[in-house]
């Protein structure tokens, strides 16, 4: 019997794992699917019994078994687990600064398979002291990943389909990676949100603070979000090649109708940034990122509303690749503007990425990670010296851009938002 163990449970009962292994649990009956965490420090659960009871039914229902460490029965039997050669492959999903805690722990178990979601850790010195005390036999046996890097690779994987993308575009001139999204819950949505949790208006003043966000995403947007771009670049250069160029960076207020009053993210809830790396052809290509939250959209994606999720790859022919993860649709924008759709994304890249490691009899190797869904924990730690390099460019005191109102203002576009704030330019 494979058994597979969730460390976290954040995403497990949202849209990325638990129906992955739900669907893994019909196809393969035999799969044991165990989550553990701490039900006491469940973003919007703590103190709420019903809550924590809806989701342990809803896992029982997708066929897994739970584990809570705060239980002492529950976590005699988790302890056990982690000395017995019962657990076949292990997923980390808790909160950035527990990855390589709870990673060098199930290396003590030499029958494991570790897989850490993005990013590695929560800052490049414990990276490389992870690393550093980790044998090179068991650095084989732990890989990053990425979801966003499991919905391209089904796509990728196929090498026609990738000739086909450097054939329209001759060769890539501009790589831009886009995650921004307009959460500020203006009017009806934003009260309504703080309703259903029982909540009076001025206990909340953001998304962040309304998704019950604050704790992983206390280091700013960059951390969280930017492990993505890093992520899927590797399909078309080398990441150990980035080189950061410049940084404008700002954070959202006055959501609760009061511009006055502060959010309690104090790092930037949105960065842009530009970049350099050389491709696979080694060529010099140029590279733009935009993270945010509260960014009312792009007006080069006005199709994308407030949710823009996207790659995009223009070609020195004038001709642009566009993967849009929110729709997952590949697309070649042409010099006149019209558009072919020239593939799909994979709508669960759980299920795929699980099905690898369920049908891998041998432990993970260090491939080269533009053929591999999962990355080697190197390629892991470049990302957050990557990253490390763009928080460097980030200077306090940040600017600060309004969200929506009840007066109906909206927050600003990309664009704008671009234009509006102080730029951080080089490097020293």
């Amino acid at each position: 019997m494979t058994t597979i163990l969730v460390e976290g449970i954040g995403d497990v009962v949202d849209r990325l794992y638990g129906p992955a292994l739900a669907k893994l649990k019909i196809d393969i009956p035999s799969i044991r699917i165990i989550y553990s965490d701490n039900s006491a420090y469940w973003p919007g659960v703590a103190g709420r019994p019903e809550k924590r009871k809806q989701t342990l039914e809803t896992l029982k229902r997708w066929g897994g078994e739970f584990l809570d460490k705060g239980d002492e029965e529950d976590n005699d039997k988790y302890l056990q687990l982690r000395t017995s050669a019962q657990v076949d492959t292990v997923l980390i999903a808790t909160n950035d600064a527990t990855h390589t805690e709870l990673a060098e722990a199930w290396l003590q178990n030499s029958y494991t398979k570790i897989f850490i979601e993005k990013p590695l850790t929560d800052s490049k010195g414990k990276a490389i002291t992870f690393i550093g005390n980790t044998r090179r036999a068991d650095q084989l046996r732990v890989r990053a990943f990425d979801h966003y890097r499991a919905r391209m690779h089904l796509y990728l994987q196929h090498s026609a389909n990738m000739r086909t993308i450097l054939s329209r575009l001759d060769s890539i001139k501009v790589f831009r990676f886009f995650f921004v999204e307009d959460h500020s819950g203006t009017d009806a949505a934003y009260w309504n949100s703080l309703k259903a949790r029982g909540q009076a208006p001025n206990d909340r003043n953001g998304p962040i603070e309304i998704e019950c966000r604050q704790e992983p995403l206390r280091e700013g947007l960059v951390l969280d979000m930017m492990p993505h771009m890093a992520a899927l670049l590797s399909y078309f250069g080398h990441v150990g090649e980035i080189s950061v160029d410049a940084v404008r960076a700002a954070r959202y207020t006055g959501v609760d109708y009061d511009e006055k009053r502060e959010v309690e993210i104090q790092a930037e809830t949105f960065a842009a940034i530009n970049f350099e790396f050389t491709d696979h052809m080694n060529k010099v290509v140029e590279g733009q990122a935009y993270v945010g939250k509260g960014v009312r959209g792009s007006k080069y994606h006005p199709n994308l509303e407030g949710n823009v999720k996207l790659l995009e790859l223009e070609g020195t022919n004038g001709r642009r690749i566009l993967f849009d993860f929110r729709n997952n649709i590949v697309s070649c924008v042409n010099r006149g503007n019209s558009v072919d759709n020239i593939g799909t994304l994979d709508q669960y890249p759980y299920y795929y990425l699980l099905q690898q490691i369920v049908q891998s009899k041998e432990p993970p190797t260090d491939v080269a990670d533009k053929n591999s869904v999962t990355m080697s924990i190197k390629t892991g730690r470049r990302i957050l010296e990557i990253l490390d390099d763009i928080r460097f460019h980030i200077k306090p005191p940040l600017q600060t851009y309004p969200l929506g109102n009840r007066e109906g203002r909206r927050p600003p576009y990309l664009e704008d938002l671009i234009e509006s704030i102080r730029p951080l330019w080089g490097k020293d």
